[in-house]
């Protein structure tokens, strides 16, 4: 089947009996296609200035809003709530917010469903809000391999946008009886209250790991064996083991030249040298996703030798500067060799002096 503006060529050799071969695949035959711009409307976030900002106001919601296709709340911004701010920037209860335009296509497309609690709250340029009286089932088709495959087809080489007129032309399949539509969106819908009290506990877990890890950090626990008949001092950090010692970040690397490194700027990766093969470049999103194997973005060699100083090497230790800022990972062995973008600052730890671990656990 050959893929061309989201259309299929239909083959219908090897269908099961009571299904059908469409342009999304093999369906229910009492099932249909159908656009998205069929049955809702996409809407258009706001553009607001740096002067627009606020310690408090309207909440602007942006692609950080969306963490494992459910809004969260660690990065907020506020614009003026004096603001005249046109009403297709103002989400309602059961809108799914999407992320339509960045930097990394690993992050177009992740979407969350507006709670009651962000009803009301603006929503950023660089996103867009579907708006349909059956949300609760697009809300997972944006979730599925149907529509990630249409955005996938879209993506050019350096163009990382969804546009209004792709989101109104994307197909999905759809059971003709409402009944049916809503059955299959309540029981996914279950399955998340599910996943959502086991967050809960994990959450709750996590929650004692921190306080743990906080009082071994400072030394204000220590483990048995360590420590015994010794005080403690006043340090540039704070009260620590007199035991211990307080070193700065420049102390801890290798005694090299780019052992503290930030990515390149400007012109030195501009969307123009972004190829599909080649050597990676690597961003935020393998920070947030803790994973280096996910990215589409590549350079050729003749680049990649001129931003040499910028290579990432398994043992690094990787921090996020842009967005949730201080987000970091230790790149494992085997990643495919490639460089950092501008958006991560690299550090080349000297294991000698501090474990790299500890830092990781230092940074959370």
């Amino acid at each position: 089947m050959i893929m061309n503006n989201h259309k299929l060529a239909i083959d219908n050799s090897q269908v099961p009996e009571g299904y059908k071969q469409t342009e999304v695949g093999v369906i229910p035959e009492d099932w249909e296609v159908t656009t998205l711009g069929e049955i809702g409307q996409s809407l258009i976030g706001l553009t607001y200035k740096p002067d627009d900002i606020r310690e408090y106001g309207t909440l602007v919601l942006r692609s950080s809003n969306i963490h494992s296709d459910r809004l969260a709340y660690e990065d907020k911004v506020y614009v003026d709530s004096s603001l005249s701010l046109p009403l297709r920037v103002i989400v309602e209860e059961g809108d799914i917010l999407i992320c339509v335009r960045n930097g990394s296509r690993q992050l177009i497309g992740k979407c969350a469903m507006i709670d009651s609690v962000a009803a009301g709250s603006a929503f950023g340029a660089f996103m867009s809000v579907f708006r349909t009286n059956i949300s609760g089932l697009v809300f997972y088709q944006f979730q599925s391999d149907v529509i990630k495959k249409q955005i996938k087809e879209i993506m050019g080489a350096t163009i990382n946008q969804i546009t209004s007129k792709d989101m109104a032309a994307f197909q999905i399949p759809l059971p003709r009886s409402d009944e049916e539509q809503r059955a299959i969106a309540q029981t996914l819908s279950d399955v998340d209250g599910l996943i959502a009290a086991l967050d809960k506990l994990i959450a709750k877990k996590r929650n004692i790991k921190t306080a743990t890890m906080q009082e071994l950090l400072t030394g204000k626990k220590r483990l048995p064996g360590f420590g015994e008949g010794k005080g403690y001092k006043n340090t540039e950090v704070g009260v620590i083991p007199e035991d211990w010692r307080c070193l700065r970040i420049s102390e801890v690397v290798v005694n090299t030249v780019n052992s503290i490194k930030i990515g390149p700027f400007g012109s030195s990766l501009k969307r123009e040298y972004l190829t599909r093969t080649g050597y990676k470049v690597y961003g935020q999103e393998n920070i947030y996703e803790r994973d280096m194997s996910i990215g589409e973005r590549f350079i050729n060699e003749e680049r990649f030798i001129k931003l040499k100083s910028c290579e990432i090497c398994s043992g690094d230790f990787l921090i996020s500067m842009m967005g949730t800022v201080g987000k970091c990972l230790v790149v494992p062995e085997g990643i495919e060799k490639g460089i950092m973008d501008s958006h991560l600052l690299r550090l080349r730890l000297d294991s000698s002096k501090i474990d790299s671990s500890v830092l990781t656990y230092l940074f959370e």
